[in-house]
């Protein structure tokens, strides 16, 4: 008798606890933070809204259990315009955990463009060089307090030397990653997965391997070593005297 309790116990708790878990709901905001070019306002404002909508798509795609949704990309930009007037990216650390302290955000993606340079002057003629580096944030406000602390879950670091697509690419590859998802075939072929997490050595090997290249930066080099050694020789010798001696007078 006293099995048959246990058993119906088990059958009739743990459908119930599977119900508890699949009714717990993740809310992400998606944080641009250092953003500094292009100098054209509006294509800087078409960049940002690309970005965070291309990581929104991405977060919910990697949900494989349906737990996740996204905040309002509306509120979270009213809370920003009082650090940027478009309200759409925090130029600074301090303006991430004040707007997560206000809208009570708990998990965030944080996109570090503070060392990526941009320059033209159109979003598909665009070209994009330097680091990308995204972080899965846990934000935690300590009870009683202003004190906010974030927990950094995972963390990408991405070289990037292209255009404006491969950029988009590697931030929609860094999604996955840093959820801990496997890459579907399906979304992102070989080589978007391969350019994504390339070093910069790695890019920077099909420059290496131009003889034409590698011929231009050794003359370059030569003539700054020889201009270098010319100048340190001129300034020992002693022939030479700075102001020049004046003649003596009789």
């Amino acid at each position: 008798m006293k099995k048959q309790i246990i058993l119906v116990f088990l059958i009739v708790t743990v459908p119930l606890s599977l119900k508890g878990q699949m009714s717990t709901v993740d809310e992400y905001a998606v944080f641009i933070a250092g953003m500094e070019g292009p100098s054209d306002n509006a294509l800087k404002i078409d960049i940002a809204n690309e970005i965070v909508s291309s990581t929104h798509i991405e977060i919910i795609a990697s949900d494989s259990i349906g737990i996740r949704q996204i905040l309002r990309s509306e509120d979270i930009e009213d809370a920003m315009k009082e650090f940027d007037p478009d309200g759409l990216t925090c130029p600074e650390a301090d303006c991430v955990e004040e707007v997560a302290k206000n809208l009570s955000i708990t998990r965030l993606i944080l996109i570090e463009l503070d060392r990526m340079k941009f320059s033209g002057n159109e979003k598909n003629r665009l070209k994009v060089s330097g680091t990308l580096d995204m972080s899965l944030v846990n934000v935690e406000i300590v009870a009683g307090t202003d004190v906010v602390i974030m927990i950094t879950e995972n963390s990408t670091e991405t070289k990037i030397r292209g255009n404006f697509k491969e950029l988009i690419t590697a931030i929609k590859v860094n999604t996955w990653t840093l959820f801990g998802s496997e890459l579907p075939k399906e979304r992102f072929s070989e080589e978007e997965v391969t350019v994504s997490q390339e070093t910069f050595s790695q890019k920077m090997a099909p420059y290496i391997t131009d003889r034409r290249f590698m011929l231009t930066v050794a003359v370059a080099a030569g003539l700054v070593i020889g201009g270098g050694i010319f100048l340190m020789a001129s300034s020992n010798d002693v022939t030479h005297t700075y102001p020049p001696d004046f003649p003596e007078i009789p």
